[in-house]
């Protein structure tokens, strides 16, 4: 750690092992900065704006007997990305460990109105960097613009709450910090900004106890990755606990212009797009403590849930996120630990199903509360960490085209004595939905192998293929025995099946005869084409008939 001699203002390294006690500067940063570059060159130094304060941190610090101190302008080589990376993983170490922290509020009027009144104005409480420099310092002195000295965290502990939500309990020890949920934490980031995008994410380090390396010029993705590195160290759904707030941006306009202009993205994923998504989640609570809740992991097809899921509507389900919020419904977040007057709601959120497991968060600019009904049980979903607006737009059409079974793919009842043996290809049907998905395209090949139930007897399998061609317009089914097709060798094909059905053009095919009866039993295979909400999608009915044969002189044959 590299410290600042308070008598000879000269740098002075030190190992970890060894660092002696030191004071440290908490402020918002200006032009003219005195550098690390800058600090062997007195005359450079002296002539730079940011000069005065590291001389009156050194006054300060000698005042309280320190003879070191530190400031992150020139105790840092910000040339160096792995001395910066480290300086900033410890950042909130730093400012822990510090015996005193001088905050300088270059904003503050020297004049004698009351401090009430003027602190909550202050550039210092807006800022991302000074989150942690308010909350990890054991002592924290304020200084107006004039350096007077104006109170300590301490005695204006109350205030500082009212002005950042910010609990007493966490300004009085910040060991307290791992006993709130995510949720809480990300509030009291959520309207302050930083220079760089990255620096949102980074600065946020030491709040939640992780690492990660710095990569300047990724921009947002800084913010994924803190998610990210919060889910790989904490088992907190608070995490998720966040409302969209902020309307499409110019960047993302474009990739909604296909639908008619700016609009409301509906597909999320589970991690927020910035800090301010979580404005109004200060008032989250867990209901127990985390270790008890559903664990979640990341993976390359999102994170990994099982999860018990409430069915809402069509392919809409609540997802419990064992968390309750104390704020008043609609209204914005209140101080951690002032809900005595607030309404308590049991929350989750609502995720569609597109199919093989996958889901992403729907309604995300709200809340939801369990629905009534039971659930079904340990569900394993995965959830995407993004979506992006273009991605959304897929996820709306992504049904349309697709195939619906609605008879024929349940268990043999007395009126279709039919199992499915294999649907074809298996990776795009959907056995909780009885859907083949097309992922909205247009050209497609299914089919579905039929075999009678054993009660069922002297009865052939069938074949039942189906799909679209986009040079056709429109979709084609057709059904046949597997033995007019010779078609063995391409079982497992799709596309050689369905174009082995579709010369037949058959919809009806004979599967049995009963002889002792006189009976021809038939399947039917119709299809319809229907909208539902921004789907097209084609449902497919399947049925058994018969058909009484009438006996003729000298031929028992059909």
């Amino acid at each position: 750690m590299r410290l600042i001699n308070t008598e000879t203002l000269t740098l002075v390294e030190f190992l970890e092992t060894d660092v002696p006690k030191y004071a440290i500067l908490s402020h918002t940063w200006e032009d003219q900065e005195v550098t690390f570059q800058d600090f062997p060159h007195d005359a450079i130094r002296s002539r730079k704006r940011g000069f005065t304060k590291l001389q009156k941190l050194c006054e300060l610090a000698r005042q309280d007997g320190l003879q070191y101190a530190w400031a992150d302008t020139c105790c840092i080589d910000k040339t160096s990305s792995s001395e910066l990376t480290e300086a900033i993983n410890s950042m909130f170490r730093f400012y822990l460990h510090a015996d005193v922290c001088y905050a300088w509020l270059m904003d503050l009027p020297p004049d004698n109105r009351d401090v009430h009144y003027q602190l909550p104005k202050c550039r210092w409480f807006t800022r991302g960097w000074t989150l942690q420099e308010l909350i990890a310092p054991r002592v924290l002195k304020f200084y107006d613009q004039t350096w007077a000295f104006r109170g300590t965290k301490s005695t204006l502990r109350q205030l500082i709450t009212q002005i950042t939500n910010i609990s007493t309990a966490v300004l009085k020890d910040p060991a307290r910090l791992s006993q709130l949920p995510v949720a809480q934490k990300m509030a009291w980031a959520a309207s302050r900004q930083t220079t760089r995008i990255e620096d949102m994410a980074y600065s946020l380090l030491g709040i939640f106890d992780v690492n990660m390396p710095m990569i300047y010029g990724e921009g947002s993705r800084a913010f994924l990755r803190l998610q990210e590195e919060i889910a790989k160290e904490k088992n907190d759904p608070s995490l998720f606990a966040w409302r969209t707030t902020s309307s499409p941006s110019p960047s993302s306009s474009s990739s909604l212009s296909s639908s008619g202009g700016d609009q409301k993205q509906t597909h999320h994923g589970m991690f927020a797009s910035t800090p301010a998504d979580f404005s109004n989640s200060g008032s989250i609570h867990l209901i127990n403590d985390p270790m008890f809740s559903t664990e979640f992991l990341i993976t390359n097809k999102g994170l990994r849930i099982d999860s018990d899921l409430f069915p809402v509507s069509d392919r809409i389900f609540f997802m419990d996120m064992n968390c309750v919020d104390f704020a008043p419904h609609g209204t914005s977040s209140m101080t951690s630990t002032n809900h005595a007057s607030s309404s308590r709601r049991h929350i989750g959120v609502l995720i569609k199903s597109h199919g093989g497991g996958v889901y992403s968060r729907v309604e995300a600019d709200r809340f939801a509360t369990p629905p009534g009904g039971n659930p079904l049980h340990s569900i394993r979903v995965f959830l995407p960490k993004h979506v992006s607006p273009s991605r959304s737009l897929y996820l709306e059409t992504l049904f349309s085209y697709s195939f619906i079974f609605r008879r024929g793919v349940k268990p043999p009842t007395q009126a279709f004595l039919f199992t499915p043996l294999s649907y074809i290809p298996e990776t795009e049907w959907d056995t909780r939905q009885h859907m083949f998905q097309t992922r909205g395209r247009e050209d497609f090949s299914a089919y579905t192998h039929f075999r009678p139930d054993p009660s069922f007897t002297n009865c052939s399998d069938f074949i039942l293929a189906f799909g679209g061609m986009k040079e056709e317009g429109k979709p084609w089914i057709g059904v046949a025995l597997p033995d007019d097709l010779n078609i063995a060798p391409h079982l497992g094909d799709a596309n050689k099946v369905g174009s082995a059905v579709r010369k037949k053009r058959h919809t009806t095919v004979k599967v049995r005869y009963d002889e002792n009866l006189r009976r021809t039993y038939y399947v039917h295979a119709s299809l319809r084409t229907a909208r539902v909400g921004v789907d097209i999608v084609h449902f497919i009915d399947l049925s058994c008939t018969t058909e009484r044969i009438p006996r003729s002189r000298g031929n028992s044959s059909v």
